[in-house]
This record gives C-alpha cells, sequence and structure tokens, in this order.
C-alpha cells in the first residue's frame, strides 16, 4: 500500500519536523505570553481570554511561522494585535488603558522581553565558553548560591583568592556577552 502524499510532498506519516519545532516554541513561550498580556489586561479572567485567543491566532497561523526565525517576536505581535482588539472592545471600561498608550506599552514589553531572552541565550553561549574552573566557581556561588567562605574551604584556598577569581570569571563572562550581543546585533 502506498503511502499518501501530502501538499509539499512528503509522506503524510513523515516527522513533522517543522510541526513539532512549532510546539516545542509554542509551549516555550506560555508563561511569558501570559505575563506579557497581563501587564496590559489587569483582571486575571480578561487575560486569560486574551491569552486564548492569541494562541487560537497563532495556531491558525502556524503555517506561516519561519522557524529560522525567533519565535517570541512573532508570537509577540500576535499577542499585541489580541491586546489591542481587546482594549478597543473594552474602551469604555475604567482602569483600561487607552489605545494609542497599550500599542505603546505592547511595543515596549515585547521589546524588553525579546532582549532579556537574547542576554539569556548570550549568557548560556558565554558559560559555555569560561574556562571549566570559571565556570565551576560561578556555579558554585550563584547556582548552589554558596558561600565564599564555603567555596574557599572546598577548594583548600583563601576568601580573597575565590573573591578575586570570582571577580575574574565575572568581568570576563560580562565582556563576553557584551561581545556576543554586539555580534548578534551586526548580523
Amino acid at each position: 500500500m502506498a503511502t499518501e502524499k501530502t501538499a509539499d510532498n512528503a509522506p503524510d506519516n513523515a516527522p513533522d519536523n517543522t510541526g513539532q519545532h512549532f510546539a516545542a516554541e509554542y509551549a516555550k513561550v506560555q508563561q511569558s505570553l501570559f505575563a506579557y498580556i497581563f501587564t496590559l489586561v489587569p483582571h486575571l479572567s480578561d487575560a486569560q481570554d486574551v491569552l486564548q485567543e492569541t494562541n487560537l491566532a497563532l495556531w491558525a497561523k502556524r503555517e506561516q511561522y519561519d522557524p529560522a526565525r525567533p519565535f517570541w517576536p512573532w508570537a509577540c505581535r500576535f499577542a499585541q494585535t489580541q491586546v489591542l482588539a481587546f482594549l478597543k472592545r473594552h474602551k469604555h471600561d475604567k482602569l483600561r488603558f487607552s489605545p494609542d498608550l497599550a500599542e505603546v506599552l505592547t511595543r515596549g514589553l515585547a521589546d524588553a522581553q525579546f532582549w532579556r531572552d537574547r542576554h539569556g541565550e548570550a549568557l548560556d553561549h558565554c558559560l559555555q565558553k569560561l574556562a571549566p574552573g570559571s565556570a565551576d566557581l560561578l556555579k558554585q556561588r550563584h547556582g548552589e548560591r554558596l558561600a565564599v567562605t564555603e567555596i574557599a574551604r572546598r577548594a583548600g584556598r583563601s576568601s580573597e583568592a575565590v573573591k578575586s577569581l570570582l571577580y575574574r570569571a565575572r568581568l570576563a563572562l560580562a565582556q563576553c556577552i557584551q561581545r556576543t550581543l554586539a555580534a548578534w546585533e551586526r548580523s
């Protein structure tokens, strides 16, 4: 029995990597989308409704998503549209933003979230590039939240030596993040 072909000539039982990628990205941004919406639509039930409308719009347009592009800005535009539509429908309610102010706020919040995500990606990238000893030191101090004295005791070093090593590791990390973000902006 022959396998049916879809419109793109791929067998209909072939793995849908694009669909899987979309679903993974979609799931990853749900909390951020809700937080973004809830910032602009202050009533919980209204924010949940707007998130649902956003999710329906995202799902309806999922074929238009380009996996080579970041998902958050694309999804955020749908949330912006749904928030603005909600505010227009409820423009006579008290304690609502004007549509003009809401538009300015939605753009600003989306940009801020995008740059927070980019900083997180740069941090991950740079942590991998750090010397193993420096990365371990930062992990102990910030990941495990160990006191400098405890790190020093475990390493058999003085607290002053550990503080100095932490300073140099943080400086190297900060410089790497700045270089990485600058390079990403240029590309």
